[in-house]
């Protein structure tokens, strides 16, 4: 099949985990003999490119994440004609995009804070699609196109500006053929918000276990703790940086050592977490790292023998708990949203209250028992071998994806 594949990010220039999965979906469903187009945004160019069968051609989306209201505003105010500009140009790329490469089904991927206007081109190009959902945008993305539907363009142009601050309207659902989502839970969160996805299948993203050897090595390293993650309050990291604080210095355990590898997303929380570091006398005991590359996180779990998870929101998904599982590391996490289909407490996994800085010390702390420490990791191991491996996503997603073609054919 010819597939082409929309998504906001796509690496080397990524944030997150969404974008990463999405290329590693491209490249095996590449290895499998089929022709993978992909359009996406100009972030991290600012200008457009098209090189490889990738067409960076879509306006870089406005990324509006502080932790403070005001610079918050400031910055949607500041990229709302920006938007307008690219509702009117992003739909003309996405046709020609189209045109050019001619494909058999569209696959849409993160498609929040693309112009609105690429995913109208979509619905009426008359192609299959099939969509695969990783986080909570789907019901952003049915908000933003009850803005689209009006006919005053002030309103159509602004969708997105709109509803991040605040006016919200009722979600339309999307003209797709087939809903694929990560977890259960996103699947329960879209159908509560009223979209119709009944019968949405849910796919679990796996990895690639072969890229994340299991280290035995790492089994005497329980004193390392690791955060692998964006850089943003509701990622919790503030309460792994306080867990510390309890061990080194209300505890007097001062062997305790935290790596902090992630995207600087929300900077006046990063200076935050450095005042944090700062006021418990922790520059000794706390490393940060800001993005590496993908293939230096193996050797960066391989260095580590705790995983902290502190998420105080409801987690889409948790690929970076799969990656320590397959690397031999214990979990130690908050198991909110769709993470919880991942961590089963005490079974493959330690689980603490989020935002419980004492709770998860209390764990850590637990997890220096040598005997629960290579019971939780066998089981992880099985677990992410079994249930969350790479080839068996990819089966699933070309049964999907074929389905779908063959059904519009």
């Amino acid at each position: 099949m010819r597939i082409a594949i929309i998504s906001n990010f796509y690496p080397p220039y990524y944030i997150g985990g969404y974008e990463l999965a999405c290329h590693k979906v491209a490249e095996e469903l590449k290895k499998r003999g089929h022709k993978v187009f992909v359009a996406t945004t100009n972030y991290g160019l600012k200008k457009s490119q098209i090189k490889n069968d990738v067409w960076r051609i879509f306006g870089e989306p406005a990324i509006t994440s502080s932790s403070s209201k005001i610079n918050y505003y400031c910055q949607l105010f500041r990229d709302f004609f920006k938007r307008g500009f690219f509702e009117l140009r992003d739909g003309k790329r996405c046709q020609r995009f189209l045109d050019s490469v001619r494909p058999d089904i569209i696959y849409l991927w993160n498609t929040k804070k693309i112009s609105l206007s690429v995913l109208d081109v979509c619905q009426k190009s008359k192609l299959p699609i099939c969509y695969y959902v990783f986080d909570h945008h789907l019901v952003d993305i049915g908000r933003w196109l009850g803005f689209w539907m009006c006919k005053n363009l002030a309103v159509k142009f602004s969708a997105g500006f709109l509803d991040d601050i605040g006016i919200k309207t009722k979600p339309i659902h999307l003209k797709v053929d087939s809903w694929q989502l990560a977890t259960r839970f996103l699947k329960d969160e879209a159908q509560k918000a009223g979209l119709k996805i009944e019968a949405a299948k849910v796919i679990y993203y796996g990895i690639d276990v072969k890229q994340f050897p299991f280290c035995q090595e790492n089994f005497d390293f329980s004193k390392r703790l690791l955060f692998v993650g964006q850089i943003v309050r509701h990622k919790g990291v503030h309460t792994a940086i306080k867990a510390l604080n309890i061990l080194i210095n209300e505890k007097n355990q001062p062997d305790f050592t935290l790596t902090i590898v992630g995207p600087m997303v929300d900077k006046s929380y990063y200076l935050f977490l450095r005042e944090l570091i700062a006021k418990y006398n922790l520059n000794e005991q706390i490393k940060i790292l800001n993005q590496v590359k993908a293939d230096e996180m193996p050797g960066i779990y391989r260095n580590h023998g705790l995983f902290i998870f502190p998420s105080i929101w409801e987690e889409p998904y948790g690929i970076t708990i799969l990656e320590a599982m397959a690397s031999g590391l214990v979990v130690i996490g908050t198991a909110t949203g769709g993470s919880a289909e991942i961590c089963h407490a005490n079974v493959n996994a330690l689980i603490f209250e989020k935002g419980d800085e004492k709770g998860c010390a209390d764990l850590i702390l637990k997890a220096q028992n040598k005997d629960l420490r290579r019971a939780l990791i066998g089981r992880a191991k099985e677990d992410v071998a079994i249930n969350f491996n790479l080839q068996q996503t990819i089966n699933k997603i070309e049964d999907d994806l074929k389905s779908a073609y063959e059904k519009s054919s």
